[in-house]
């Protein structure tokens, strides 16, 4: 059976959270991320206060960032394409311009993922997804740790995700 074929009115909904995406810019978040998005969103998988936070070094706003993947979209869904469910999902879709080698720039992310969490109710639950070459890895989780973004409380969860290549 396949995804789009599949019954998913058993499946709990994702808790409220923030998928936060290093490398957003890259091949891999419009060819498989934003896709397996559009089919939670089209499941109605994903929570309402569900947010993506593509982050790369390339300069542009949230408006560039969602042009950029509607051009492959449609390409990578196929045929049950619906745009009211893209467009649902593109209202939970920002981006953020940073330089993941600079630990000041984490600052700058504490600081937007606070204002998500006050604006989309998404309770400090953060899921780091790194989809850049493995030699930034440990970088990148060294500066998500020194600004505190891994650590967990009682009342919120941290989890990183590695695409290895």
């Amino acid at each position: 059976m396949s995804l789009m074929q599949t019954d998913y009115t058993e499946a709990p909904p994702a808790p409220p959270n923030v998928m936060i995406i290093f490398g957003a810019g890259g091949d891999l978040t419009k060819r498989k991320l934003v896709p397996a998005l559009y089919h939670l969103c089209n499941a109605r998988l994903l929570p309402d206060s569900f947010v993506m936070l593509g982050l790369d070094r390339l300069d542009m706003d949230d408006d560039a960032f969602h042009s950029l993947l509607a051009e492959k979209i449609r390409e990578h869904v196929g045929e049950v394409f619906q745009p009211s469910v893209w467009e649902r999902l593109m209202q939970r879709i920002h981006y953020m311009k940073i330089d993941m080698l600079a630990g000041s720039e984490y600052d700058r992310l504490c600081e937007r993922l606070s204002r998500i969490d006050a604006e989309r109710g998404t309770e400090g639950n953060y899921l780091f997804y790194m989809a850049i070459p493995p030699s930034l890895f440990g970088k990148v989780t060294d500066h998500l740790g020194e600004v505190g973004l891994l650590h967990e409380t009682d009342d919120d969860w941290r989890r990183v995700i590695i695409e290895k290549p």
